[in-house]
C-alpha cells in the first residue's frame, strides 16, 4: 500500500530553526520543511523544492532503495548513503536501523551539507553520522561539479552538465569504502 504524498508547506520557520540559526542566513531566509510519513521533518534549500519533493516520492512513496528484500536496512544495520543530498533517504534508513544501527551519510555539497547535519539533529538521529566527503576509488581531494540543481552535483565531468548546468565547483575530500 502507498503512504500519502509527503506535504512540503512553506511558512516562517523561527522556532523550527532556531537551534540551527546559520542556516536562514545561508539561504536568505529561503527554507523550506517537508513533514515526512513516520520519519519526522526535512529541512531544505527552497530553490531545490521540486528535487526534495520527487527525492521523498521516491524514498517514501516508490520505495525505490528497498525493491530487494535483502536490501532493506533492518534493526542494528550499517548503512552507507553516499551522496545523501538533504538526508531524505538518511533518515529513513536511520529510522529503519534504530539505535543500535549505524548510518553514515556521505555528502560532499558544502551548499546542502549544512542541511543533512541540521536534519539529523532536528531528528534526533545520533546514529546516522554526517560526513562532508565523497566517495570515491581513492583517498584524497577531488573536485565537485555543482550543478544548478544541487542534487545533479558530481564528481565526475559531463554529467552535471548532461543533467543540469555547472552554477560552481568545490574541492571536496574524497573517502574510499574499504
Amino acid at each position: 500500500m502507498l503512504e500519502p504524498r509527503p506535504v512540503l508547506p512553506t511558512y516562517p520557520l523561527e522556532r523550527l530553526l532556531r537551534p540551527f540559526s546559520g542556516l536562514p542566513g545561508l539561504l536568505g531566509s529561503r527554507v523550506g520543511v517537508a513533514l515526512l510519513p513516520g520519519a519526522g521533518r526535512l529541512l531544505f534549500p527552497l530553490s531545490e523544492r521540486g528535487e526534495v519533493y520527487r527525492n521523498v516520492e521516491h524514498v517514501y512513496r516508490f520505495r525505490d532503495y528497498e525493491r530487494v528484500a535483502d536490501f532493506v536496512p533492518r534493526r542494528g544495520w550499517r548503512v552507507v548513503d553516499a551522496g545523501a543530498y538533504v538526508g531524505v533517504y538518511t533518515l529513513r534508513a536511520a529510522r529503519l536501523v534504530g539505535p543500535r544501527g549505524l548510518v553514515a551519510a556521505l555528502e560532499p555539497n558544502p551548499l546542502v551539507y549544512p542541511f543533512l547535519r541540521a536534519n539529523l539533529a532536528l531528528n534526533g538521529l545520533g546514529w546516522a553520522v554526517p560526513l562532508p566527503a565523497a566517495v570515491w576509488s581513492r583517498e584524497g581531494w577531488g573536485l565537485l561539479r555543482v550543478g544548478e540543481s544541487m542534487v545533479n552535483s558530481s564528481l565526475l565531468p559531463g554529467y552535471v552538465e548532461y543533467m543540469s548546468s555547472i552554477a560552481g565547483e568545490a574541492r571536496v575530500p574524497l573517502v574510499t569504502l574499504r
